[in-house]
């Protein structure tokens, strides 16, 4: 039989290309946000949550073995503003969920 080039850590060539640019714009945060900090800019990034969306499916599930519950749109859209209204200057370049709790890098 033909041999599968798929990844095993990938659920699809779709969430690894997803999961790819996520680390990549994470990475290009880390790298500019010195210089947003010197300007007196306090930038964050921000984890939405595991949001409902027709990309997931609607299914609620981000993948097998992890425990998330999923949250409708308009619910982390609204706790995403919240915190930005909130950010502090010592919040300058953390990483942060949509509650607000730090995230490891």
């Amino acid at each position: 039989g033909k041999k599968s080039r798929r990844n095993p850590n990938c659920m699809s060539l779709a969430w690894c290309a997803y999961t790819l640019s996520k680390s990549l714009a994470n990475a290009r945060f880390r790298e500019l946000e010195p210089s947003w900090r010197q300007q007196g800019i306090t930038a964050v990034s921000v984890h939405p949550g595991f949001v409902l969306t027709d990309m997931n499916k609607r299914n609620g599930v981000p993948k097998k073995g992890v425990e998330m519950r999923a949250i409708m749109p308009e619910v982390s859209g609204h706790a995403v503003a919240q915190l930005c209204i909130g950010l502090q200057p010592k919040d300058a370049g953390k990483f942060l969920d949509w509650n607000g709790n730090t995230l490891e890098w």
